[in-house]
């Protein structure tokens, strides 16, 4: 099994369903009993117990722990929308890794030398065969010059910001 938090969240759309007690309305569709069966099956937590669209509770949060979640408040509408808005924190430990990535630095590589060894290429031998087998040697080829005449750089570690790996800009 996954040790990993799962949460998921949207509008399942399911108004035949009562999150309060579990259950199903006697006017719920097969899909909205399927659903709730599902849930429980898969041991999620449903968060949200307030109607989020008029008197329903539409909109929701499950996760597989239940205290991933916690202070759940229902907004107002935003805009024009007829959904209630959903505030809530989610409790992530995370680690911040420093993690130290390699790449070449192709400023500083010898470009007369990789030249030079392709002119030496007998190049009528070395695309003989199939198209695959030509650009297999090419490309084996280009990565060993690579490797021996274009020098790794370390990249530069950003200590100033303290964030998941997964944070990136456009998440935040």
């Amino acid at each position: 099994m996954c040790d990993r938090n799962v949460l998921v969240l949207g509008d399942f759309n399911y108004p035949g369903i009562d999150w309060i007690s579990s259950t199903t309305f006697p006017s719920a569709s097969p899909g909205a009993v399927d659903f709730l069966n599902t849930v429980e099956n898969c041991f999620f937590t449903q968060h949200v117990l307030s109607p989020t669209r008029y008197n329903t509770v539409l909109d929701l949060v499950l996760t597989r722990d239940p205290d991933l979640v916690s202070d759940m408040k229902i907004l107002h509408p935003l805009s024009t929308s007829d959904h209630n808005m959903l505030l809530f924190t989610v409790h992530i430990d995370y680690e911040v890794s420093q993690v130290k990535s390699e790449f070449r630095d192709y400023v500083k590589g010898n470009f007369d030398q990789i030249r030079s060894s392709l002119a030496d290429v007998d190049w009528d031998i070395s695309m003989s065969g199939t198209v695959n087998e030509s650009w297999q040697r090419l490309r084996d080829l280009l990565i060993k010059l690579i490797e021996k005449h274009v020098p790794l750089k370390m990249a530069p570690v950003k200590h100033a910001v303290k964030k998941p790996l997964w944070m990136t800009y456009r998440a935040v």
